[in-house]
C-alpha cells in the first residue's frame, strides 16, 4: 500500500504480476480513491472498464465474483454451515450456471405462458364442439318433434268423437221407473221411526240402572281403598319380619364363630408359652455343653520355644505364599461376593416360587368364589325378571285400569259439554242441518259428489286444528266432486231448492301447484300443512288445492323467522292461528268463530254424543274397580326390591372378586417375568461360584503345599501331621458355636413376637358383643310378629264388609246388561231397516241420474275439444267455426256466486270418420278400455312432446356454431406452435444451464472423497475419511439442494452441524480444494484456514498444498497466511509484510526456505 502525502490517505492500491508459460508478465492493478469510493483497473498500465478487468481474469481462471482463489477464515466456517441450497449456490457461481439464472426464469414464464394460452384455446375448442353437436342433436330432435304433435293431434280428434259417440248411444238407450221405488222408500222411513223411538225409551231405563251401578261402585271403591291403606303397611311388616328373622339367624352364628375363636385363641396362647420354654432350656443346656467342653480330646497345644519358632516359620511361609494369598483372598472376597448374591437369588427364587404357589392357590379359592357368586346372580336375576315380569303385569293392568277410567270420566266431560253447547246453539245447527241435508241429498241423487273437504280429510293431530282451519280458510266448506259435469248438476239442484250458495272442487280438472320438496327440508318444527293432514289419496288434488304449499310450525316468531329470513318468501301459519302470506301480511287474532270452527273436525251429531255417553257410561261400570290387584302389585314390588337388593350385594362380591382375581393374575404374571428374569441370572452365579471356588482351591492348594514344605520339620516335632490341623480345628469349633448360639437367639426372639402380639388380641371382647346382638335381634323379631297378628284380624272384618257392597254392585251391573242387550237388538233392527231405505234411494237417484249424467258427458266431452282447440267434423250444413273465446281456460276450481250461464247446446257433429269397429255396440267396459287405450297413446305421446322440449331455432344457430369451431381450431393450432418454440427455447437454455452445472459438480463429486482422504490420512489412519456429495434432485439439480457428507476416520456417519470444530475445517477445505480443482485459478491465497486446526490436521494440510505446489504434478502456486509454526516448516519460503513508517507504506520481508533440505 502506498500514501503520497503525510496527512491522511487518499487512495490504496493492489498489483498482481501473472508470469505465463513463456515468461510474458501480464500486470493487474486496481486502485481505490478512499474519499469517493471509487476504483479504477488497469492492466499492463492501461485503463481498463471493470467489466473487462474481470473478464480478463477469468481468461487467466481467476474467477472474482465465486472468489476461487482466495479463502478466508470466516469462508471456511461459511462453507461448513452451508445449507444445500446454499451449496448449490456456490457450485453454479463456479460452474458459471448462474450467469443463465435470468433467462432460465424468463423462458420459464414464456413457456407457462403459452401453457395457459394453448389451454385456454383447448378449452374454448371443447366447448364450441360440444355445443355444434348439441345444436345438432336439438336440430334433428325439432324435426321429430313437430311429426309427433301432428300425430298427437290426429290421435286427440278421434278419441273425442269416439266418446261423443258412444255418449249419445248410452243417453238413447236409459230410462227408469221410479214410483215403485219411493213407495218402498217410503215405508222404510215410517218402519225406522218406529224403531227409533223404541231405542230412546229402553235407554232411559239403561241409564237409571247405570247411575245405580255406579254409586255402588263408588261404595265399593271406598272400601277398598281403606283396605288398600292396610295393605302396603302389611306386605312392609312382612318384609321387616323376613329381615329381623334372617338378622337373629346370622347373630346366633356370629355368637358361635366368637366362641370358636376365643377358645383358638387361648390354645395358640398356650402352645406358645410352651415352645418359649423348650428354647430356652435348650439354650441353657448348650451353653452348658459347651463349658464343660472346654478341655476336649484332642488339642494339641504349643510349647514357648515351639511358638517361636512357628511365628518364623509362618513369617516364612508369608513371604513365600504372598504372591498367592493376595490372588487367593481376591478370588475368595469375589467369591463370597457371589455366593451372597447366589444366596439371594435362590433366597427370591424360592419367595418367587411359594408366592406363585400361594397366589395359584388363591385364584382358585377366588375362582371358586366367584363361580358361586355368579350362580347365585344368575339365579337372583331370574327370579328378579320372574318379579319385576309380574309388578310390570300388575302395574300395568292397574294403570290401564286407572287410565281407562280417567279417560272415560275426561270423555264423558267432554261429551257433557258439546251435548250442552249444541242445546245453547239448537238454532245454528238447524240452519247448518238445511246445508248438510242438501249436500246429502246430492250425494244420494248424483254419483260423483264425494262430501266437504272438512269431511273428507282431518288433522293427523289436534293441535294442528286451528292451524288447518286458518290455512283452508273457506275451501274447508267446498263440496268436492268428480268433475265439472258433476258440479253443474248441483249448482242446478241448489238453485233449484234454494239452499245457500256452495264451492265445488272437481277433482279431473282442478289444477294445482306442485308440492316443492324443499319445504319439507327446512327443520326445526316446521312441516308442510299437507303432511299433517290424513286423507284418502283419490282426494289428494282437493286438499293440496285448499292447502297450497303452506307451511306450519310450533309459534309465531318461528313463523317469522322461517318468512322473512329464508332464502324466499313463504306462506306460513303458527299453532295460534298466526298466518304470515307470501307477501308480509300478517293475520293474527284469531275469533271465537274461528274457535269454533276449528271444531268441527271432531263435532258429532247430538244422537252420535248420547250414544257415545251411554257407552262410555257402560264401559266405566264393565271396568268395575282394580283395589284387589293393589296389594299384589305391592307384594310383587316388595319382592323385587328385595331381590334388587340380593343382587346389589352379590355383584359388589363378584366385582370384589373379579378385582382380587385380576390383581393376583396381574402379580403371577410379574412374577413369571421375575422368574425368567432371575433363573438365568442363578444359573450364570452358580456358574461363576463354581468356577471362583475351583479357583480358589486350586490356589490354596499351592499354599498348602509351600506351608507343608516350610513346616515339615516343625509339625514331626508338635506331633501333628499337618500346621493346619491346629488351625482349622479351633476355627471351626468357634464358628458352630456362634452359629448355635445365633439360632437359638433368633428362635428366642421370634417366639415372643408371637406371644406378644396374640395377647395384645382383644378376642375376649367379641363374645358378648355377639350375645347382645343376638338378644335384641330376637327382641326386634318378637315385636314384628305381634304387630302382624294385630293387623290380620283388623283387615277380616273389613274384608266382610267389602263383599256385601260388591254383590249390590253385581246386580245393578247385570240388569244393564239386559237392557242394554234389548237396546242393542233394536238398533241392528234400526240399521238394517236404514240400510235398506238408503239403497232404494241410491237406486232411484242413479236411474234418475243417468239420463243426465249422459248429456252432461256429452256436454263436457264438447267442450273440451273445445278448449284443446280440436276441429271436430261437423254434419252437413254445419258451420266448422270455433270460438276463440272457448280456447281460454281457468286454473281456478268452480265458484257458483250468482246465475248459471244459458245452456250450452252441442252441435250435431259426423261420425263417418271413425272406423266400422268403433261404432258398433259396445259394452261400457268395452268402451272405457278402448278410451283407454287412446288415453296411454295419447299420454305417451305428450310426455314424449313435453319432455323433448325442442329448440326450434337450432337450424341458424348450428351453421353459426361451425364457423365458430373453425376459428377456435386455428387459435389452438397457433397455440400448441408458439408454445412448442418456447418449450424448444427453454429446454435449449435449461440443457446448458444443466450441463455448465453438472460439469462442475461432477468434477467436485469425482476428486472430494480423494482430497478428503489426503487431508485425513495418518499413521494411526491409513484408510483415511469418506466425503461425498449428493444430489437432492437428478432433473433439475440446480433449483434443489446439494448434500454434503463427511466421515472422519473412525467415525460413523453424522450430520455436518454434529462434527467437531476441526473436523468441520477440514470437510470445508476438502470441499474448497475440490471446488478450486475446477477450472484452477493460477494461485490460491488462504487466509489463517488452519485456525480450528490442531497440529497434526494443519500438518496434513500443509503437505497437501505443498503436493499440489509442485510443478511436476501440475499444481498451484499457494500463499497461506497462518500462525501456526507447523505451517511454515513446510513451506518453500516466507514472506513477511510489515508497515515502514519512514515510507509510510507497507513493506515485505522474504525467506527461501527451498534451498533447506527436509528432514
Amino acid at each position: 500500500y502506498a500514501h503520497e502525502e503525510e496527512a491522511a490517505p487518499r487512495r490504496c492500491s493492489v498489483t498482481l504480476v501473472f508470469r505465463g508459460e513463456g515468461g510474458a508478465e501480464t500486470a493487474f492493478c486496481r486502485t481505490v480513491h478512499v474519499a469517493t469510493g471509487s476504483s479504477d483497473y488497469r492492466v499492463d498500465g492501461m485503463l481498463v472498464q471493470a467489466e473487462g478487468y474481470q473478464k480478463q481474469l477469468k481468461a487467466l481462471g481467476i474467477n472474482a465474483k465465486a472468489r476461487n482463489f482466495l479463502c478466508f477464515q470466516g469462508d471456511v466456517e461459511a462453507i461448513a454451515s452451508k445449507s444445500p441450497k446454499e451449496l448449490t449456490a456456490l457450485i453454479e457461481e463456479v460452474s458459471g450456471s448462474a450467469e443463465l439464472r435470468k433467462d432460465y426464469e424468463a423462458a420459464e414464464g414464456v413457456r407457462k405462458k403459452c401453457e395457459g394460452g394453448l389451454q385456454h384455446a383447448a378449452q374454448k375448442r371443447k366447448m364450441l364442439t360440444s355445443e355444434r353437436r348439441q345444436k345438432k342433436d336439438q336440430k334433428e330432435e325439432a324435426e321429430r318433434h313437430m311429426g309427433r304433435v301432428e300425430e298427437l293431434r290426429d290421435l286427440q280428434v278421434e278419441r273425442s268423437l269416439f266418446q261423443m259417440y258412444h255418449a249419445e248411444r248410452a243417453i238413447e238407450a236409459e230410462g227408469a221407473e221410479l214410483g215403485e221405488i219411493n213407495q218402498k222408500v217410503a215405508e222404510v222411513a215410517r218402519s225406522h221411526l218406529v224403531t227409533e223411538g223404541e231405542i230412546k225409551e229402553r235407554k232411559k231405563v239403561h241409564a237409571k240402572h247405570v247411575k245405580d251401578g255406579i254409586v255402588h261402585e263408588k261404595k265399593v271403591a271406598k272400601k277398598k281403598a281403606e283396605m288398600d291403606k292396610r295393605d302396603p303397611a302389611a306386605v312392609k311388616l312382612k318384609e321387616e319380619i323376613k329381615r329381623a328373622q334372617r338378622k337373629a339367624t346370622a347373630a346366633q352364628k356370629e355368637v358361635g364363630h366368637a366362641e370358636e375363636a376365643l377358645e383358638k385363641h387361648r390354645t395358640e396362647v398356650r402352645r406358645l408359652e410352651g415352645e418359649l420354654e423348650q428354647v430356652g432350656a435348650a439354650s441353657e443346656e448348650f451353653e452348658k455343653a459347651i463349658k464343660a467342653g472346654a478341655k476336649g480330646k484332642g488339642k494339641v497345644r504349643i510349647k514357648g520355644n515351639q511358638l517361636e519358632a512357628y511365628n518364623k516359620k509362618k513369617e516364612e511361609a508369608g513371604a513365600k505364599t504372598f504372591t498367592l494369598v493376595r490372588d487367593r483372598d481376591v478370588k475368595e472376597r469375589q467369591l463370597r461376593a457371589d455366593r451372597e448374591r447366589l444366596s439371594g437369588l435362590e433366597s427370591k427364587g424360592g419367595e418367587v416360587a411359594t408366592r406363585e404357589a400361594q397366589l395359584k392357590k388363591l385364584g382358585d379359592e377366588i375362582g371358586q368364589r366367584k363361580a358361586k357368586v355368579e350362580a347365585a346372580i344368575a339365579k337372583t336375576r331370574k327370579e328378579l325378571e320372574a318379579a319385576k315380569k309380574e309388578e310390570a303385569v300388575l302395574a300395568d293392568k292397574h294403570r290401564k285400569a286407572r287410565a281407562q277410567k280417567a279417560g272415560l270420566q275426561k270423555e264423558l266431560e267432554v261429551i257433557e259439554g258439546k251435548l250442552k253447547e249444541a242445546r245453547a246453539d239448537r238454532r245454528e245447527n238447524e240452519r247448518d242441518a238445511k246445508v248438510a241435508q242438501a249436500l246429502a241429498d246430492m250425494k244420494r241423487l248424483i254419483p260423483g259428489v264425494h262430501g266437504r273437504v272438512v269431511d273428507l280429510c282431518r288433522p293427523k293431530q289436534r293441535k294442528y286444528n286451528l292451524a288447518v282451519t286458518v290455512a283452508m280458510g273457506k275451501d274447508m266448506d267446498a263440496v268436492v266432486v268428480e268433475d265439472e259435469r258433476v258440479a253443474r248438476e248441483c249448482i242446478r239442484y241448489l238453485r233449484e231448492q234454494r239452499v245457500a250458495v256452495m264451492t265445488f272442487l272437481p277433482l279431473s280438472s282442478i289444477r294445482t301447484k306442485p308440492i316443492r320438496e324443499s319445504l319439507r327440508q327446512l327443520g326445526g318444527s316446521s312441516r308442510l300443512i299437507v303432511d299433517v293432514i290424513d286423507y284418502e289419496a283419490r282426494f289428494e288434488a282437493a286438499v293440496v288445492y285448499a292447502c297450497g304449499n303452506t307451511v306450519v310450525c310450533d309459534t309465531t316468531n318461528e313463523a317469522r323467522e322461517l318468512t322473512f329470513n329464508g332464502e324466499e318468501r313463504i306462506k306460513v301459519v303458527s299453532l295460534d292461528g298466526t298466518l304470515i302470506a307470501r307477501s308480509g301480511v300478517i293475520t293474527g287474532g284469531v275469533t271465537q268463530g274461528m274457535q269454533d270452527k276449528s271444531g268441527r273436525w271432531d263435532d258429532k251429531s247430538v244422537g252420535e254424543l248420547k250414544e257415545r255417553r251411554a257407552g262410555k257410561l257402560a264401559s266405566l261400570v264393565d271396568l268395575g274397580s282394580d283395589h284387589s290387584e293393589q296389594a299384589a302389585e305391592e307384594d310383587a314390588r316388595q319382592r323385587a326390591a328385595g331381590l334388587e337388593r340380593k343382587l346389589g350385594y352379590l355383584e359388589v362380591d363378584l366385582k370384589s372378586n373379579n378385582t382380587k382375581l385380576d390383581k393376583a393374575e396381574k402379580e403371577l404374571k410379574a412374577i413369571a417375568k421375575e422368574r425368567e428374569r432371575v433363573e438365568p441370572e442363578l444359573a450364570e452365579v452358580r456358574t461363576a461360584v463354581e468356577e471362583g471356588a475351583a479357583t480358589v482351591e486350586a490356589i490354596a492348594g499351592k499354599i498348602r503345599a509351600v506351608e507343608d514344605k516350610v513346616f515339615a520339620e516343625f509339625s514331626k516335632q508338635v506331633g501333628v501331621r499337618s500346621i493346619r490341623e491346629y488351625e482349622e480345628g479351633q476355627l471351626k469349633r468357634a464358628q458352630e458355636e456362634a452359629e448355635r448360639r445365633a439360632a437359638y437367639a433368633s428362635q428366642l426372639g421370634r417366639l415372643k413376637a408371637q406371644l406378644e402380639f396374640e395377647r395384645g388380641r382383644q378376642v375376649e371382647e367379641g363374645v358378648p358383643k355377639a350375645n347382645k346382638a343376638a338378644a335384641a335381634a330376637k327382641e326386634a323379631l318378637s315385636r314384628l310378629q305381634a304387630e302382624q297378628e294385630a293387623a290380620a284380624a283388623a283387615l277380616e272384618g273389613a274384608r266382610g264388609e267389602l263383599d256385601v257392597l260388591q254383590r249390590d254392585a253385581q246386580d245393578a251391573r247385570a240388569k244393564a246388561d239386559e237392557v242394554d242387550t234389548e237396546i242393542k237388538e233394536l238398533a241392528r233392527v234400526g240399521a238394517e231397516q236404514h240400510k235398506k231405505g238408503t239403497a232404494l234411494k241410491k237406486e232411484a237417484a242413479r236411474r234418475e241420474a243417468t239420463v243426465e249424467k249422459a248429456r252432461n258427458e256429452q256436454l263436457d266431452l264438447w267442450r273440451a275439444a273445445r278448449v284443446a282447440q280440436l276441429e271436430l267434423p261437423r254434419a252437413a250444413q254445419q258451420p266448422a267455426t270455433q270460438d276463440a273465446a272457448a280456447a281460454a281456460g281457468g286454473d281456478e276450481p268452480m265458484e257458483i256466486d250468482g246465475e248459471e250461464d244459458e245452456e250450452e247446446a252441442v252441435p250435431a257433429l259426423s261420425y263417418d270418420s271413425l272406423e266400422r269397429r268403433l261404432t258398433k255396440a259396445l259394452s261400457a267396459k268395452e268402451v272405457a278400455r278402448l278410451v283407454d287405450e287412446y288415453s296411454a297413446k295419447i299420454d305417451e305421446l305428450e310426455r314424449d312432446v313435453e319432455a323433448s322440449a325442442p329448440n326450434l331455432k337450432a337450424l341458424e344457430q348450428y351453421a353459426g356454431l361451425k364457423e365458430k369451431e373453425k376459428e377456435a381450431v386455428d387459435a389452438f393450432e397457433a397455440a400448441r406452435a408458439e408454445l412448442s418454440e418456447a418449450g424448444s427455447k427453454f429446454e435449449k437454455i435449461r440443457q446448458q444451464r444443466y450441463e455448465l452445472f453438472m460439469g462442475a459438480f461432477s468434477h467436485v463429486s469425482g476428486v472430494i472423497d480423494e482430497i478428503y482422504k489426503m487431508l485425513t490420512t495418518g499413521p494411526n489412519m491409513p484408510t483415511g475419511g469418506t466425503a461425498y456429495l449428493s444430489l437432492e434432485a437428478q432433473d433439475d439439480p440446480f433449483l434443489a439442494g446439494i448434500k454434503y457428507t463427511a466421515m472422519p476416520p473412525t467415525k460413523r456417519f453424522r450430520d455436518m452441524e454434529q462434527l467437531s470444530g476441526g473436523e468441520k475445517t477440514v470437510a470445508a477445505l476438502a470441499l474448497l480444494f475440490s471446488i478450486h480443482s475446477y477450472k484452477p485459478a493460477p494461485f490460491f491465497v488462504l487466509d489463517e484456514v488452519d485456525a480450528a486446526l490442531d497440529n497434526a490436521n494443519v500438518g496434513r494440510v500443509a503437505r497437501f498444498l505443498r503436493e499440489k505446489a509442485a510443478a511436476e504434478r501440475g499444481g498451484f502456486q499457494s500463499v497461506v497466511i497462518s500462525l501456526k509454526d507447523s505451517f511454515y516448516e513446510n513451506a518453500n519460503g516466507l514472506v513477511g509484510v510489515y508497515r515502514d513508517a519512514e515510507k509510510r507504506s507497507s513493506s515485505t520481508l522474504t525467506f527461501d526456505l527451498s534451498r533447506f533440505a527436509d528432514e
